[in-house]
């Protein structure tokens, strides 16, 4: 009663919403014609059109799709987000190192980037370092 008053119901439903429409728009780029990709993602639907094809009592939904892409999205964020935290403790518990990783990035990158791009990664080997030996550690 009082999520319906306070309006978390509604929040919920709307962020629900917005989650599963990303997912169907996942399910439509791969659903696209003339599209020359494997991913797991295409498995699932090849999987559920033999499935509708062969006339299967178990039904396997779009639904059942979405729930697996997500399921694949949220493990994948998950190990990134923990190695991620845990390579900003290991830079708390050693101040030196983040200095030394602090000086390399401003150096290396000056003050015109914002963040670090990909093709940066080549100019920061004691950054990599740090990235590996928390990779290494955790």
């Amino acid at each position: 009663f009082i999520d319906c008053i306070s309006g978390q119901n509604r929040r919920l439903k709307n962020n629900f919403s917005v989650v599963d429409t990303f997912f169907q728009n996942v399910l439509n780029e791969h659903l696209k014609p003339g599209r020359e990709s494997s991913t797991i993602v295409d498995l699932m639907i090849d999987m559920k059109k033999k499935q509708e094809d062969d006339g299967d009592a178990l039904k396997f939904t779009t639904d059942h799709l979405k729930g697996m892409i997500s399921d694949i999205f949220v493990a994948g964020i998950g190990g990134v987000a923990g190695i991620t935290l845990w390579g900003m403790t290991e830079l708390i518990r050693n101040p030196r190192v983040m200095k030394k990783v602090q000086d390399e990035i401003r150096t290396t990158l000056g003050d015109k980037k914002e963040r670090i791009k990909e093709e940066d990664l080549n100019q920061l080997h004691y950054f990599k370092l740090v990235v590996k030996e928390t990779l290494r550690l955790h």
